[in-house]
């Protein structure tokens, strides 16, 4: 079974930081992604315990979704054990929702929420079907604006979206619309992939 790295072994004496950066401004990204290109970047940047950090919480309830995007890969699970985990910790009444069946989810409203017994049955094993993926993308406009209308009404925090180049290129978008409507859900990507197609000096 995996090992838990030794920057977050001891939650007690780690402190996460929470920093802000800007997107680089890159020929055309301006024009693709208006709204968020130009606005601040935040991230987390874990610290030891004889830094001046922040343990991280959450004053109230966080509603987090996610979606498993594309095609198979081993480390599904455990990215969504990791979401699952740290919603916790930032406060014990926070709810990771699973958005089945991929992106198709999304615009459907087709989800489950992940409890402590269900999210057990995966830990550390893995896979990629825990709440099943799907090679659907979000790409007309009232895939779009569904896909608002439901987050909105499950009063989302953020979405997690799991997958390759293709699945982050379409959170990209997706992270556009929801900003440039105003919504409070922050999309972002995790990398998944085992064709290497998201291999760059930054991952």
């Amino acid at each position: 079974m995996p090992g838990t790295p030794s920057a977050l072994a001891n939650s007690e004496k780690t402190k996460i930081l929470l920093k802000e950066n800007h997107y680089p401004i890159a020929d055309g990204l301006d024009k693709m992604f208006p709204t968020l290109i130009g606005k601040g970047m935040k991230y987390f940047e874990l610290q030891s315990d004889d830094a001046k950090g922040v343990f991280a919480k959450s004053e109230k309830p966080l509603k987090i979704g996610c979606v498993l995007s594309g095609g198979q890969a081993a480390g599904g699970h455990n990215v969504i054990m990791g979401l699952f985990d740290m919603v916790k910790k930032l406060h014990p009444d926070s709810i990771l929702y699973g958005f089945l069946a991929g992106p198709h989810g999304v615009f459907t409203g087709n989800y489950m929420e992940i409890t402590p017994d269900y999210m057990n049955l995966y830990r550390n094993m893995g896979g990629f079907d825990m709440i099943r993926a799907g090679r659907h993308k979000i790409e007309t406009p009232e895939q779009f604006a569904s896909s608002l209308e439901h987050a909105t009404k499950m009063d989302l925090d953020g979405l997690a979206v799991i997958g390759g180049d293709d699945s982050n290129t379409n959170a990209c978008l997706l992270a556009e619309y929801f900003a440039a409507k105003g919504s409070k859900c922050t999309v972002v990507g995790c990398p998944k992939t085992i064709d290497g197609d998201l291999r760059n000096e930054h991952i």
